[in-house]
């Protein structure tokens, strides 16, 4: 390809949440990658108790692998996270605990941490939810401004979030916002069960695309390792290739299936990936 690289590749940790974040990172360093995503989840990242010192210590063992952070990711998607939720006490707890993210990725030197919208009730008109998520995420952005960290705001699906789940969703909230520190991760798993081409993000965002959770997805499951779903992942590349995709892309597997052995479907992941990108 062109423009796309195989060093833009940068596995998440999500799925070796049974293993110490040390064997995640010698996974890596062995399939000759350069990038990583750090998912801010128990027990190896947890965001409420993260020491300084853990911080630290999490900085040389990447860089003992010549491995950098091209992303933080604190796991936002479930309760009790919820950056729109109409309870206070709920929302609030959100909020610091994505603020403390923000400082985490600092921190780590990361360049990017990941953001959700949150929801709403799904049985209630969402334009109270959407101020709240927008408030949440203005107060994020001002964060990251202070601290040199860019944020990726990532569109779920319709079955994930009733606020920002889609193209238009994601446009407006940009908008809305205005901050120069909010960009865009466009998951390849909500654009293909939403139907959007992905050459309409790149037409209608271009430079504010700043990740990519690049996956796979079965009629019964999401997040699959690259090459075991159903989707054009070749076709998406190439996509990504014309356009001059310059970031990276985070390799979100996820599910119980692939915590026994998170090596091998990693492997797999990233064998198919090479492949295309220098077959």
């Amino acid at each position: 390809m062109k423009h796309l690289k195989f060093c833009q590749l940068a596995p998440m940790n999500i799925h070796f949440v049974q293993f110490p974040l040390e064997y995640f990172l010698d996974t890596v360093a062995a399939l000759e990658l350069e990038r990583i995503e750090l998912w801010g989840g128990g027990p190896e990242v947890c965001i409420d108790t993260l020491s300084f010192f853990r911080v630290q210590q999490i900085k040389k063992m990447v860089a003992q692998r010549k491995l950098k952070i091209a992303c933080f990711t604190p796991e936002t998607c479930f309760y009790p996270i919820n950056l729109a939720s109409p309870d206070q006490e709920t929302r609030s707890r959100s909020l610091r605990y994505c603020l403390r993210g923000v400082d985490i990725a600092a921190e780590l030197e990361a360049p990017l941490m990941q953001v959700v919208s949150g929801k709403g009730y799904f049985d209630e008109p969402n334009d109270q939810a959407w101020d709240r998520a927008r408030e949440s995420l203005s107060l994020l952005a001002e964060r990251a401004q202070q601290c040199g960290v860019q944020l990726t705001l990532e569109p779920l699906s319709p079955y994930e979030s009733n606020l920002v789940n889609s193209l238009q969703a994601a446009k407006t909230m940009l908008a809305q916002i205005g901050s120069p520190c909010l960009g865009i991760n466009v998951d390849t798993v909500p654009v293909d069960l939403t139907h959007t081409p992905l050459q309409d993000y790149f037409d209608q965002l271009g430079a504010v695309i700043n990740h990519f959770h690049f996956c796979d997805r079965t009629e019964q499951a999401g997040w699959v390792p690259c090459g075991d779903g159903q989707m054009p992942l070749k076709e998406l590349l190439e996509i990504m290739d014309r356009n001059g995709y310059g970031g990276s892309l985070g390799l979100e597997i996820c599910g119980v299936a692939y915590y026994k052995d998170p090596a091998a479907a990693l492997q797999r992941a990233v064998g198919r990936l090479r492949m295309y990108m220098e077959g």
